[in-house]
């Protein structure tokens, strides 16, 4: 059966961010329906709906109560990154390898071509195949009456916002209070190199860079103050910058990299852009959001007062030859993070709180409606919030963008047992010898299982991340538990590539292992 579900799931177009993601969810649903279990407890097998999601996507649980309360949480995402490089619907089956045959490739993807052990397709390895192992997993467990208790979460938009997880967590509480569940671990099956299981995931924060310079004329250029003067210097400071790489354990976590940097100008003119603006990914280990904030703005700073001498000193080469003297703006380094502009509006402005609501929410409809993106939506509030202030002088904002990502791994808990020598026994009639990492740096919704930041992290989150409560939330009264956590999927390469495929052996293999494991963590746990 495990090959059918998966051949089933491949078969369903499930592109992140969009409606074709409810159709998806509810294959899953029905394939979790024809287990004997959940005909008999039709009441335990769920579909949670994503409140105030415009897509109307759901995630799915299916909960197995056993003897004992001691839970385990199987966690995949159902959603896939969209298919339209391939330029064929083939993209959901093996048969893509007939078109990927007349491509450029490399002499590894070539032979993996050729070879019946690999299936290639979108979603083969991310991670359709982890939902079909986990499904498998949670089958035969409830055929052999097992005696701990098992929670199959299928959730939605892990590819994108996470908006699924971020649903998912209200649902482990009432489950947690509705039938008294411990949860002991959560077991993820995102795909990874052969022999490889990770106990935790990388933290992401998006941090944005809003510059407002002076306009005028580019025939009165020292009249004005060019933003991207600013803007570049810091793009200059941050790109690969080691400062911003976290380590643990001799993991270190990838160098930032800009993801979007440009001017806000809509059409050309022959002027100074008014404003610029950036957005940047960081990936943490260890780093308190705090710290890659105070980095920034120091870097900021500096970038700022740069961009004066720089300024100033084209002047006074100028005026060494001019027999008209050019008189320079008296500009001064003015950075802020978003906190600090919303506290200087609250002061100045008594309607500041009721405009950006509403202005905040009519945003919020653009995102709904297609027409806006997350991060381009915290770009426009922050610019409209910047002309709102009582001057007109240059100034740098600094804030956060969603999605939000937190760091989170097992050596930070108090683990009761060693699950790399409980997986190795697990693998062992495989002859399978994994290797143990403590973070998994693609990014996963293990974050939202495990809150470990610290009470001023969150509120730095909350008071720093644009449009907070409307555009995007955590809910990080509800993020509880500290549950241990691994990921231990099938072997894949070229994830969100074309040519994305996984390993068939890995299915029942994998299947055996995670079961295998449950069972002897459900031991020890009630030893």
């Amino acid at each position: 059966m495990i090959y059918t579900n998966y051949h089933k799931m491949m078969a369903v177009q499930s592109d992140t961010g969009t409606s074709l993601e409810v159709p998806m969810a509810n294959c899953v649903y029905d394939i979790l329906s024809e287990i004997s279990y959940f005909k008999k407890h039709k009441d335990l097998l769920m579909k949670q709906v994503i409140e105030g999601d415009p897509f109307k996507r759901i995630n799915v649980a299916g909960l197995y109560l056993g003897k004992s309360k001691n839970t385990s949480i199987l966690l995949h995402h159902h959603d896939a990154v969209d298919i339209f490089e391939y330029g064929s619907d083939k993209a959901l089956s093996n048969d893509i390898k007939s078109v990927l045959r007349k491509m450029n490739l490399s002499d590894e993807v070539r032979a993996d071509l050729e070879s019946e052990d690999w299936w290639f397709g979108r979603g083969s390895a991310d991670m359709k195949s982890g939902a079909a192992i986990q499904i498998e997993v949670l089958k035969k467990l409830s055929e052999t009456n097992f005696e701990g208790s098992i929670l199959l979460l299928s959730v939605c938009d892990e590819e994108n916002l996470s908006a699924g997880m971020r649903e998912a967590t209200k649902l482990l509480n009432d489950l947690h209070d509705k039938y008294g569940l411990e949860y002991k671990v959560v077991i993820n099956s995102e795909p990874t190199d052969e022999n490889l299981i990770y106990q935790g995931t990388v933290g992401k924060m998006m941090p944005v860079c809003y510059v407002r310079g002076r306009k005028s004329h580019i025939g009165d250029v020292y009249n004005g103050f060019n933003p991207m003067n600013i803007l570049s210097r810091i793009h200059a400071c941050v790109e690969l910058n080691p400062i911003f790489t976290d380590h643990y354990d001799g993991e270190v976590s990838p160098a930032p990299t800009w993801v979007h940097y440009r001017d806000r100008k809509i059409i050309y003119d022959a002027s100074l852009p008014e404003s610029a603006a950036s957005y940047f990914s960081i990936l943490s280990l260890e780093k308190s959001p705090q710290e890659v904030i105070a980095d920034l703005k120091d870097l900021s700073i500096d970038s700022f007062h740069q961009a004066i001498e720089s300024y100033k000193s084209c002047i006074e080469n100028v005026n060494l030859h001019a027999s008209e003297k050019i008189g320079a703006l008296d500009v001064k380094v003015n950075v802020m993070t978003f906190e600090e502009l919303k506290v200087h509006l609250n002061k100045g402005n008594d309607h500041y709180h009721v405009l950006a609501e509403d202005y905040l929410h009519d945003l919020n409809q653009e995102i709904i409606e297609g027409r806006l993106s997350l991060p381009d939506a915290t770009l426009k509030f922050i610019e409209y919030s910047v002309g709102l202030l009582d001057h007109i002088d240059p100034i740098v904002i600094i804030g956060l963008s969603g999605p939000y990502y937190p760091a989170a791994s097992n050596h930070r808990l108090e683990m009761t047992h060693n699950f790399l020598d409980i997986i190795n026994r697990a693998g062992k009639p495989f002859n399978r010898n994994y290797r143990s990492k403590h973070y998994f740096m693609g990014i996963c919704d293990f974050s939202y299982t495990n809150l470990q930041i610290s009470h001023g992290s969150k509120r730095m989150i909350e008071n720093n991340l644009i449009g907070w409560g409307t555009l995007y939330d955590i809910p990080f009264d509800q993020m509880c538990f500290k549950i241990p956590m691994i990921n231990i999927g099938p072997f894949g390469k070229d994830l969100h590539k074309i040519t994305e495929r996984v390993h068939r052996s890995c299915f029942e293999e994998t299947s055996i292992i995670i079961e295998n494991f449950i069972k002897d963590l459900h031991n020890k746990n009630t030893l």
